[in-house]
């Protein structure tokens, strides 16, 4: 019986879109938001089983189920910080070479997974990853370009995936053996039907559907509003995620800093006068992940907001120069390098300060100096030029002024011991150190984020 209304199976605070469902429809693969555990969601039962415990040092991250719902598929963050990818816990392929890997689909015999390799050199590769042993059979490779999707057809003869073509997410059909290929149309994140006739996939808040012997398409439903198609089961039902609600910055009494792009809006910077708020925006394509974001700064005293596209996959964290002419902000490039990188606000000319394919942009956080130098921490490691400091957990820099909060705990402000403290963030707040927040120089003006988002799992049975 066809399912005129998509059915909400699972929505709250711990889900996240990093998994997919199985195909007989009876669990999802999920990464619990924030302990990064593994686990699988009974629909009927509405209960967790945990598969892998996670931890900061350690965790899961993309995840596909076997059809049977048996196993899984994923990946995982290894305490070496690079990824590999394990079934039921066992690590079937590790290369610190190919630092990122995303499993898809797993084949009809059950013996190899369909899998996204990332590597260092910026090579992103279409494999065959056999679970039993050995090396990928590498299908194609597609230099810097990362797909949204892959999937394998029933009869594990194509592979249909997208990528990025002259700045359009595009559809292609690959034969499973990497004999052939053939571009298919726009597109994103590409799933098989049951038949292998056809394809559906997204298009901005639309679902549609290619027939790939005749090209004929045909839109099924809109409004789905931010949603990714997360895989299907049987029945032709479509299981899909939904990014629900949305962020906001406000700033003195509560004052909402947008008003061009209310709900898309974090991570607000004060410039040292406190004329300008700089925020993070969420723009573009949906992803499993981190969204598509720019740079918007609002002059206080009007209504002027000036978008800034960096032209980066990923910004985050911006923080003014001293003289208000740049932002630098984390984040990473279109070639999969993360790092930090500084923003010119009248050109939105980027200049790389650190970057490194095969690392997580969260590895990173970044302040200005004195005069134009800039303080990066990776990981724990906190660096301005030969001044280095090690086991850090947190910093804050204005000037020549440097507080340090290492990993045991210890805070260090000015190069004078200052006692211990538990926070995992420090700021200054005038000539004050406070656990967090975004204030002006004079810690008079405050602005922060508040959020009702939320990740939804929805599945709807697809006409016929």
């Amino acid at each position: 019986m066809l399912a005129l209304v998509p059915l909400l199976l699972w929505t709250g605070p711990e889900v996240t879109l990093l998994g997919g469902p199985s195909r007989d429809g009876r669990v999802l693969s999920n990464v619990q938001a924030p302990s990064r555990e593994l686990v699988l969601f009974d629909f009927a039962a509405k209960q967790t089983t945990v598969v892998a415990p996670g931890s900061a040092a350690e965790f899961a991250y993309f995840s596909i189920v076997s059809a049977d719902g048996k196993r899984v598929a994923y990946a995982w963050k290894n305490a070496e910080g690079f990824y590999e990818l394990r079934v039921d816990g066992r690590t079937v392929y590790r290369n610190e070479e190919a630092g990122f890997v995303q499993p898809c689909a797993w084949t009809p015999d059950g013996e190899f997974v369909l899998t996204l390799l990332f590597r260092k050199d910026n090579t992103s590769q279409i494999a065959m990853v056999p679970l039993a042993g050995g090396l990928p059979r590498v299908l194609k490779s597609l230099a810097w370009v990362y797909p949204k999707r892959m999937d394998l057809s029933r009869d594990g003869k194509w592979i249909v995936y997208d990528s990025l073509v002259g700045g359009e997410r595009k559809l292609y059909l690959l034969a499973a053996d990497g004999s052939g290929e053939r571009v298919l149309g726009e597109g994103v994140f590409p799933l098989w039907r049951e038949d292998g006739k056809r394809v559906v996939y997204a298009l901005g808040e639309e679902l549609w559907e290619l027939t790939v012997k005749t090209g004929e398409r045909r839109k099924l439903r809109d409004g789905l509003g931010r949603f990714l198609p997360m895989g299907m089961t049987h029945g032709d039902v479509l299981v899909f995620g939904v990014r629900a609600g949305g962020t906001d910055v406000y700033y003195d009494k509560r004052q909402r800093a947008s008003l061009r792009f209310p709900g898309r809006n974090s991570a607000p910077a004060w410039s040292a006068d406190g004329k300008w708020l700089a925020y993070v925006s969420r723009r573009g394509e949906e992803n499993f992940g981190e969204e598509a974001r720019v740079l918007v700064v609002r002059e206080l005293a009007s209504t002027v907001e000036r978008e800034i596209d960096p032209g980066l996959a990923l910004v985050d964290a911006p923080a003014w120069s001293g003289d208000g002419k740049r932002l630098l902000v984390r984040g990473a490039d279109r070639q999969g390098r993360a790092g930090v990188f500084v923003v010119d606000v009248a050109t939105g000319k980027v200049t790389p300060v650190e970057r490194e394919a095969g690392l997580a942009p969260g590895l990173f956080r970044a302040a200005w100096g004195e005069g134009d130098s800039i303080w990066v921490q990776r990981g724990t490691e906190l660096r301005n030029g030969a001044r280095v400091y090690r086991d850090v957990r947190a910093f804050a820099a204005r000037g020549n002024r440097l507080a340090v909060l290492y990993s045991n705990g210890a805070l260090e402000v000015d190069g004078e011991e200052r006692g211990r403290s538990e926070a995992k963030e420090i700021v200054w707040r005038g000539e004050k150190l406070v656990g967090g927040g975004a204030y002006d120089e004079s810690g008079e003006r405050e602005a922060w984020t508040e959020s009702d988002a939320r990740n939804e799992i929805w599945k709807w049975e697809l006409p016929r």
